[in-house]
């Protein structure tokens, strides 16, 4: 203790040594505490730079006090702590041999100089190891300029998974050089210790690792022809957006794509307002992309195992969702649509510990909880039966009490957060599906669960066809062996201590969601954007055949009774245009409100329904015909050279613009959409003989049942997406005119959906 008060007496500047010590203690602990990751924060080694800095010039100052006037000892103070990190500081003869020290604190200053002598040197080399080590990177990404680049926006499992997948697709040419580089940004972080084994395996993969934020680094020129992906995958919802919109600014060039993955409304409103000229910019929505491909790759299976029941018509898939979460909620959208085909009755049952689930998932779709279309059948639209369980926790006797009574369940859905959440839930599901005796054909539902880590997934898992071989198994062993003399007892997946299989399905681990060809390279999307294509170019074949053929037009309206509808239509259609009598105009564009009705069938289609169908009927028959004329002259058209060429320009100038607007949020998720439940058709050979037989020559009743088809499931999806009905469309209010059964539907819009 006197030691200690004699600091304050013999010499006072003891206390700024001190104070020193603890500025520089306070400045590196509350700096080090910042969240380092945010635009203008400093790293570590800055930190560590500007603290020692401090506790260094405040070290000099008392020896230079007793020299020098007070600005010539700040100054000198602040020289002599440059030195010290300049590795020209000698602390033998500065500080050991220096004489002037009170000898109460000798000890104490030459040990707290000590530290300062040899910690700076190590900021210093510090930062000259990095210099190199940013140079190298930068080298590297520079040398390989032929190659495709795909930068990510940090190291994390999800970008690393998907890395290595984009890595093990991409062999490189001839063995030797690559045709595709890997680059992740931002690797260092607060928690650098916790992905040491993430950055060994991308350095092991070859990967150039960029200390910097994607921000901070110049990946392309505006003539480079190096071709850059970007990957924008992490938790940062804000941070995500900021890296979009910087990116979207200054890369904006052709040869560039952007992919950020989020379900955030942020996101969204940010992609659909900031438009692109040149850069394809794509947003995953990463759960409901799992949820689709899921669908896409195995739904087939909850049609082919649908229960008869007694009593029923149809085949019933009954499916039930455990957790109404984000994993939830798509699924439960995505079946309400997957599951319209004729044949099948879809129920679906979820349980929730919230108390108003119910009330939360009606407010997100309305119309398809509403009391006139779930549970209420009507001719010409979808049939589900919707039962949502608010606060029924899974761990209470109340659940297994309800889901008892769902005795014709087919497929359970677990998703209630986490892997070990889901995998215990899985099991206890299980368990207590082994006391429920089953409808039909007594089969126990399968039960699939969202699990991560793809290790789990590894030892645990069953496939579809693992639970199919282990079922014909246990129907008849004998017959199991004779047929396959090779295989001895199946057994697959987790078990319990006696061999009892779970029988777990699993989806959603890293390796195999975040890959290659689901994420980057997948035929669904590729099938999605050849649907929202093919109707672009389709329109376009019609119109450049139509506005060369005007006499074939007036001798198609006068051989279906249509010249007195034509001639009133076509003048009130030129007086509102503004197109004066005798002068040109386009046929395709003039045509486009038209009916295809006569004046008296118009007439007699107000009358009652049955004359409004009939009508509609005759009309639609007559637009297939017309538009079946069409395709027979444009075939000739192509015959001739100079309107082939015309044709090819046309044709590449709305493409690209196809393209483009494919990957508008709505036109991206709906050509989707249709294309999983388009192949899923296929699949199972719906309406085969109307799937493989020409258009023309198919009857109107064939046509007007494969349009019924559709628009029963484009209902579906639009109330899936919170859309109700309205006399007119508005995509911001989510309203539509053709949420109706298809009876009621117009010529044009039946025609679409044939």
């Amino acid at each position: 203790m006197e030691w200690f008060l004699s600091l304050f007496t013999e010499w006072k500047c003891s206390l700024v040594i001190l104070s020193a010590f603890i500025l520089f203690s306070i400045i590196v602990y509350i700096l080090s505490k910042s969240k380092y990751g945010k635009r203008f924060s400093f790293p570590p080694s800055h930190i560590l730079f500007v603290g020692t800095f401090i506790a260094a010039v405040f070290y000099f100052l008392p020896w230079y006090s007793l020299q020098l006037t007070p600005l010539q000892t700040f100054f000198t103070s602040i020289q002599h702590a440059f030195r010290l990190f300049s590795f020209d500081g000698d602390f033998v003869e500065k500080v050991v041999g220096y004489e002037g020290f009170p000898p109460e604190i000798r000890d104490f200053y030459i040990t707290y100089g000590s530290f300062l002598y040899a910690f700076a040197p190590i900021i210093t080399l510090t930062f000259i190891l990095s210099f190199f080590k940013n140079l190298i990177s930068h080298l590297k990404y520079l040398m390989f300029f032929w190659t495709t680049a795909h930068i990510f926006s940090e190291l994390n499992e999800k970008t690393l998974s998907l890395a290595l997948s984009i890595k093990k697709e991409k062999k490189r040419f001839l063995f030797i050089i690559p045709r595709d580089i890997i680059v992740f940004t931002d690797i260092i972080d607060k928690k650098e210790e916790e992905n040491l084994e993430l950055l060994e395996k991308a350095q092991k993969m070859g990967a150039v690792l960029f200390r910097k934020d994607i921000e901070a680094i110049h990946f392309k020129r505006k003539f480079s022809l190096r071709k850059v992906n970007f990957y924008l995958i992490s938790e940062n919802e804000s941070e995500k957006i900021r890296h979009a919109e910087s990116i979207m600014d200054a890369y904006d060039f052709k040869g560039v794509k952007l992919r950020v993955f989020s379900d955030d409304v942020q996101t969204e409103l940010l992609m659909t307002t900031k438009q692109t000229k040149n850069m394809e910019v794509i947003r995953i929505n990463d759960i409901q992309s799992l949820i689709y491909d899921n669908l896409d790759k195995n739904g087939i299976n909850l049609f082919q195992r649908a229960r008869k029941i007694e009593g029923e018509k149809d085949l019933v898939i009954s499916a039930v969702i455990v957790g109404l979460g984000r994993y939830g909620k798509e699924m439960l959208k995505a079946l309400s649509w997957y599951g319209q085909l004729s044949g099948y009755k879809l129920k679906i049952s979820v349980f929730d510990e919230d108390v108003n689930a119910e009330e939360k998932f009606k407010q997100l779709c309305p119309e398809l909880m509403d009391y006139k279309h779930n549970k209420n059948f009507e001719a010409g639209e979808p049939y589900y039966e919707i039962t949502i369980h608010s606060g029924v926790d899974i761990n209470v006797p109340d659940f297994e009490n309800k889901l008892k009574k769902i005795t014709d369940a087919t497929y359970i859905f677990v998703c209630l957060g986490t892997d070990a959440m889901n995998l215990s839930a899985a099991t206890k599901i299980r368990a207590m599906c082994q006391r429920i005796d089953y409808a039909g054909d007594g089969r126990k539902p399968d039960i699939e669960a969202v699990i991560y880590d793809s290790n789990v997934k590894k030892r645990m898992c069953v496939t579809w066809d693992e639970i199919k071989d282990y079922e014909e198994y246990c129907k008849a062993p004998y017959e199991y062996f004779e047929k396959h003399p090779e295989k001895q007892k199946p057994i697959y997946g987790a078990t319990n201590f006696k061999k009892q299989q779970y029988q777990i399905l699993m989806i959603g681990d890293l390796e195999n969601f975040y890959s290659y060809h689901t994420i980057i390279n997948s035929d669904l999307i590729k099938a999605g954007l050849e649907i929202h294509i093919g109707y672009n170019v389709k329109f376009q074949k019609i119109c450049f055949a139509e506005n060369r053929m005007m006499e074939k037009w007036t001798q198609f309206v006068s051989s279906n009774g249509l010249t007195e509808s034509w001639a009133e239509y076509l003048s009130k259609w030129k007086t509102e245009n503004r197109i004066k009598e005798g002068e040109p105009f386009n046929l395709s564009d003039a045509k486009s409100g038209f009916h295809f009705m006569t004046a008296e069938e118009e007439e007699n289609s107000k009358k009652n329904g049955k004359a409004l169908l009939k009508a509609k009927n005759i009309a639609t028959r007559r637009i297939i015909e017309w538009e079946k004329t069409m395709y027979d002259y444009f075939n000739t058209l192509m015959n001739n050279p100079q309107l082939a060429k015309e044709w090819k320009k046309i044709e590449k100038g709305e493409i690209f613009p196809s393209k483009k607007s494919f990957l508008f949020e709505y036109n991206y998720r709906s050509s989707i959409a249709k294309a999983i439940h388009k192949r899923l058709r296929e699949k199972l050979n719906f309406k085969q003989e109307l799937l493989n037989t020409p258009w023309e020559k198919l009857s109107l009743e064939q046509k007007i049942e494969m349009g019924e088809v559709e628009h029963i499931r484009w209902n579906a999806y639009m109330r899936s997406e919170g859309y109700r009905y309205a006399p007119k469309r508005n995509d911001l209010a989510k309203v539509h005119y053709n949420l109706v059964p298809v009876s009621q539907l117009s010529n044009d819009d039946l025609r679409k959906d044939a």
